[in-house]
């Protein structure tokens, strides 16, 4: 009977550690300021961020599907690939034709011709826009509404909690006030740069660039847009936007009018994320109608017992504000 040579075995463990190592490396999500990545890198392609939104995906249904009926689990499914094929459809390259962000939150974190694309992923209660430049990803920018966020101080607190301290904060002078207009963390990885734009689009906004090329690249689009003169006119795009908005008075003209001010296709939901004193109904005061009804109706209830009181709706708890990734 042949016997495996110990030596060989010892030989066989040597070659294979290296690629168990790197197997395991791969599958480990990132953690700090990268950690929005997830078991990505940076400089992944499209293909390989569309496979991390499907298992992402994947995991978000798998509670749902294994609790389903036979019924419910064939419309889950549907509904999943549905999504996927949804999601795909909001790679948007920037090839010189008009792609919707003009004028827009985005319109300066994506340049036309520059063989750029970027991939609209619509969260819960945020959004996550992918950058990628010759198909490698370089840039994610997240949006958070500013009203479920709190104020912009608190907003950049809950970031702090995670991130940690910040490598400097930008202040910008608003009516004789020094307010916070930015923070930044840096890692040897990723930068990450919490923005406030609350006062035009209600919106703050998280940007994590990759440390080097995507960093250099940046502060050099960030300094040409300094450098350049401000426009002595509205531009075309600008123009074409105002009589758009101007020029149609039927009925639904102002249906999309958020879409057409941010570029994102955008259903606004007047309730969600509100804080809760406004949500509350508005007290007009008696109504005098029902108080003359209840005036004609003294004489009858006189000897009756009252009744229990009705026990008040206990007020909603505030909605959590949204996750800082």
């Amino acid at each position: 009977m042949l016997r495996r040579s110990p030596s060989l075995s010892w030989i066989v463990l040597l070659v294979l550690l290296p690629f168990a190592a790197h197997a395991d490396d791969a599958k480990k999500p990132k953690t700090g300021l990268s950690a929005i990545l997830g078991t990505l890198d940076w400089g992944a392609s499209s293909n390989e961020v569309f496979a991390h939104l499907k298992a992402e995906l994947d995991a978000r249904y798998k509670d749902q599907l294994r609790t389903a009926d036979t019924v419910l689990i064939d419309r889950l499914i549907r509904q999943k690939a549905e999504d996927f094929e949804r999601m795909k459809k909001n790679l948007t390259r920037f090839d010189g034709q008009r792609t919707g962000y003009e004028s827009s939150l985005l319109e300066n974190e994506v340049v036309q011709l520059q063989n750029e694309s970027l991939l609209r992923v619509d969260d819960q209660r945020s959004q996550r826009f992918f950058v990628f430049r010759d198909d490698r990803l370089w840039k994610i920018v997240v949006t958070y509404g500013a009203i479920s966020s709190g104020t912009f101080r608190e907003f950049t607190e809950r970031a702090q909690g995670k991130y940690g301290q910040p490598k400097r904060v930008i202040f910008d002078d608003k009516s004789g006030e020094r307010a916070i207009k930015g923070v930044v963390w840096e890692d040897a990885m990723t930068r990450v740069v919490a923005e406030d734009h609350s006062d035009f689009y209600g919106t703050y906004l998280l940007r994590y660039v990759q440390q080097g090329e995507g960093t250099t690249l940046e502060d050099a689009r960030q300094a040409n847009r300094k450098a350049a003169p401000p426009p002595s006119h509205t531009s075309a795009a600008a123009d074409s936007l105002m009589d758009s908005i101007m020029g149609d008075t039927g009925e639904g003209a102002s249906d999309d009018l958020v879409d057409q001010i941010t570029g994102v296709n955008t259903e606004v939901d007047l309730e969600t994320g509100r804080p809760e004193r406004y949500n509350q109904p508005l007290n007009r005061g008696p109504d005098p109608q029902a108080a003359k009804g209840k005036d004609k109706g003294k004489g009858k209830d006189k000897g009756k017992a009252k009744g229990k009181e009705k026990p008040k709706d206990k007020p909603r708890p505030a909605e959590e504000p949204p996750l800082i990734y």
